[in-house]
């Protein structure tokens, strides 16, 4: 038996997911079947839109309900975008949470870090901030210094907005590369918040950029794509540990290579992919549309992703010993080992197929609005007591419950 043929498949991995998978969908369903007899403020409350939802479903035909589907999940993404980022800054929790960070957070982890023997830079740095906070108190009310007032209040905005963030960013970032592999999973979601607020910075620093010239940049639609980019750069930060975790316990690969290459290449693309598919299926999306239809719009969605999956392989260990071929990262793509003689579903293979991601939340989307006609068709004709406009949440309950049967199916047939 060579090397090659003693390496551990992942196919178990796969195998215990699904069961995961099926037990989280079932239990979902038991709740959701034991709220359809609550009578609370909150459940009614629900109650209202989760019918409202299921009589919009079973009053469209067959042949819209995928379309429908795609449309709902489309506007989510984009609210979610708008009120999660563009407009962040118009919430109070926003405002102080970032406030907190930066004047209380961080300077106290800056000292703390100086103290113990790291790098000052960051603690003089807001040193400088303060004395130059300090000057301008004092010379904002000399109409002599307008230009040196007004450079000062630029040197502060722009070490708020962007360059205290992304230097902070850089620096967690560092430590979750050369940290234990098990710390750096555990930690991904709190560096994570600095990589929206990096983000956050970069944004504004771009509608600057285009407000000086005269323009609005989010009113278009090159616009919204960065938006869109920027605003999915910390969750791909965090689905790039969670592959690389995937891949350390599908090969038991103890030590998953981490690179500053392997986070930007895999964090960079899979962030462009969710905005480029859904942007995508949101063509097909609108009713008026009448060039690109549904099943072309994600035929084009799978082409991009598979394309930019490749590309993501080729990229992660680019100028390393373990650097990819574009043949070798076809294989991996397929499932196999890079020499192709095997199936081996090692962390490449997962960060790889993080740009699928949109991909398949469409498609999930689609098939659960079909599985949601087939319930609401099913209930009308047992009749309208047992409708699905009447028991909501045993509606979800049963579309669950679906969802669970697939689940176990995967997990007994692999």
């Amino acid at each position: 038996m060579t090397a090659t043929e003693a390496l551990p498949t992942g196919l178990p991995f796969v195998q215990m997911l699904g069961f995961l998978l099926g037990v989280t969908f079932t239990v979902l369903g038991l709740v959701l079947w034991a709220m359809e007899g609550g009578q609370d403020e909150a459940s009614s409350k629900l109650r209202h839109k989760m019918a409202a939802g299921w009589r919009g479903m079973s009053s469209l035909a067959w042949t819209r309900v995928p379309l429908a589907a795609t449309g709902w999940l489309i506007a989510r993404i984009d609210g979610w975008v708008r009120i999660g980022f563009e407009e962040a800054d118009r919430g109070i929790a926003f405002g102080g949470i970032v406030l907190f960070l930066l004047f209380v957070i961080l300077p106290v982890l800056a000292l703390v870090n100086m103290l113990t023997g790291g790098s000052p830079f960051l603690f003089m740095y807001y040193l400088s901030l303060l004395a130059a906070l300090a000057f301008l108190n004092f010379s904002g009310e000399t109409g002599y210094l307008k230009i040196l007032n007004a450079l000062i209040a630029g040197y502060l905005g722009l070490s708020l907005i962007a360059v205290i963030p992304i230097y902070v960013l850089r620096a967690f970032s560092e430590v979750s590369i050369h940290n234990v592999f098990s710390h750096a999973v555990l930690k991904s979601p709190l560096v994570a918040v600095f990589w929206y607020v990096a983000a956050y910075g970069v944004r504004v620093m771009f509608d600057l950029l285009v407000w000086m010239v005269g323009g609005r940049f989010q009113t278009r639609p090159f616009g919204f794509f960065i938006h869109a980019v920027l605003a999915a750069t910390p969750l791909a930060f965090v689905l790039t540990f969670a592959a690389l975790l995937a891949g350390h316990l599908a090969v038991f690969d103890q030590a998953p290579v981490r690179s500053w290459t392997l986070l930007l290449i895999s964090t960079g693309l899979t962030a462009v992919s969710f905005p480029a598919v859904f942007g995508m299926v949101a063509l097909s999306a609108r009713e008026e549309t009448e060039g690109l239809g549904l099943f072309w719009a994600l035929a084009l969605g799978l082409i991009l992703s598979t394309m930019v999956s490749v590309l993501a392989a080729y990229g992660l260990h680019f100028g390393t010993g373990q650097a990819l071929s574009w043949t070798e990262a076809v294989n991996v793509l397929i499932g196999l080992s890079p020499d192709g003689k095997q199936i081996y579903l090692g962390p490449d293979f997962w960060l790889m197929h993080l740009p699928f991601l949109p991909w398949l939340m469409v498609v999930f989307v689609m098939i659960a609005g079909v599985a949601g006609k087939g319930i609401a068709a099913l209930s009308s004709r047992i009749g309208v007591d047992t409708g699905v406009e009447k028991q909501p949440f045993l509606a979800s309950a049963m579309l669950s419950g679906a969802f669970a049967s697939v689940s176990y199916a995967l997990f007994f047939t692999l």
